[in-house]
């Protein structure tokens, strides 16, 4: 933890470089991303939206939380209609996902709105945003939510979203050079740089053993042993229900064939993107794609049963966006740019290339492979 902000992030870095030595870049994204003093997501900054760097589907429109929410409807039922139904919303943000979700509970499956308890998990900054957005809402909705900073304290059973979480998670970085692999580090001569050194740990060799892959000659990577870790996390404690993972990325033989010969690191900042995690430390977002093989077998390692991935194209159309944008064909609009918008933004969810070719995750415990979201859909094995 750093004390109070003195000069910039770029005088921080090299402060610490010079302590420590050269960072993981998986220290240096977390510092960037994470620190207390100068993070990306521990900042007042607005990230999502118009005002902010990027779009997450939530955000896009309320549909993808109604949605989820007839997903949640489902686990409850699978589950036997529990008086207790928990709903984790991991990396909750600054609350689109709550407010639509617990918006369409409350319209559409009372019944299960009275029973449920709503975690939001985040940041403090995100935390009081996310807080004012629920309280304005109509209704109770901010009540049935707890605002904290860490998973439930105890096991429980029912609906855990991790909604584009995992690919913020802080990553290293290996390249294969004449056979070996090596580490990028992030060092500072007059600005910062990278250099390669010695792994700094060998898990991260193992770690392709693990997935089945091994990374061709020249080609550079990430690896993010945290992905793992929260599943394991999320598995000690989900007694009875569904993980969903929705991201984008993919299967480990994919990621690493390469495909991406330099990685998948992207940036997002004030609108645009591009590929330097060094230009803007600390003002912008930096994601790698997700390695959903890693992901299933750390579930399988727990006890949960990989049920499958699809992408959020089929897992919303399972759900039912077509019966919206049918309802939207029925109402009446003041104005035809209304209509419109909607109707693009409901499409934007379920474009190819774009929100609609994310990946879903389902990992479960005491459900089966005909939840909602997954009928009439061959599942990809992410763990082959």
């Amino acid at each position: 933890m750093t004390g109070p902000r003195t000069g910039t992030i770029f005088d921080a870095l090299a402060d610490l470089i010079r302590r420590q030595g050269p960072l993981t870049f998986a220290q240096y994204m977390a510092f960037v991303l994470y620190d207390p003093a100068w993070g990306y997501y521990t900042s007042d900054h607005p990230r999502v939206g118009d005002r902010g760097d990027y779009y997450t589907s939530p955000a896009v429109h309320p549909v993808f939380g109604h949605l989820l929410a007839r997903q949640a409807a489902d686990i409850w039922a699978w589950l036997g209609r529990p008086d207790d139904f928990v709903i984790v919303d991991l990396g909750g943000g600054q609350g689109h996902l709550a407010a639509s979700l617990l918006a369409g509970l409350a319209r559409d499956w009372p019944q299960v709105y009275d029973r449920a308890r709503y975690f939001l998990v985040d940041f403090e900054p995100n935390l009081r945003a996310a807080h004012r957005r629920l309280a304005e809402e109509p209704g109770d909705l901010v009540a049935r939510v707890e605002f904290t900073t860490d998973l439930p304290a105890g096991p429980f059973r029912g609906l855990v979203i991790a909604n584009e979480f995992f690919d913020a998670l802080p990553v290293h970085i290996v390249v294969n050079r004449h056979g070996q692999l090596r580490e990028v580090y992030v060092s500072w001569q007059d600005g910062l740089v990278e250099v390669e050194g010695e792994l700094s740990d060998p898990g991260l060799a193992t770690y392709f053993d693990r997935v089945g892959v091994r990374l061709p000659e020249g080609v550079r990577a990430e690896v993010c042993p945290a992905g793992p870790q929260w599943v394991r996390r999320v598995g000690q404690l989900l007694k009875a229900g569904l993980f969903l993972v929705i991201d984008y990325g993919y299967p480990a033989a994919e990621l690493y064939s390469g495909r991406f010969p330099r990685g998948t690191l992207m940036c997002y900042f004030r609108g645009g993107y591009h590929g330097d995690p060094y230009r803007f430390p600390g003002t912008q977002d930096i994601t790698a794609h997700v390695d959903f093989t890693g992901l299933a077998l750390a579930g399988r390692e727990c006890g949960l049963e990989v049920l499958g991935l699809i992408t959020q194209a089929h897992f919303l159309r399972n759900l039912g966006i077509e019966d919206y944008l049918r309802a939207l064909d029925r109402a009446v609009f003041d104005d035809p740019e209304s209509y419109q918008r909607n109707r693009t933004l409901i499409r934007s969810l379920v474009q190819p290339g774009g929100l609609g070719s994310f990946k879903v995750l389902f990992l479960g415990r005491g459900v089966g492979r005909g939840l909602w979201g997954l009928r009439g859909v061959r599942p990809e094995e992410p763990t082959q």
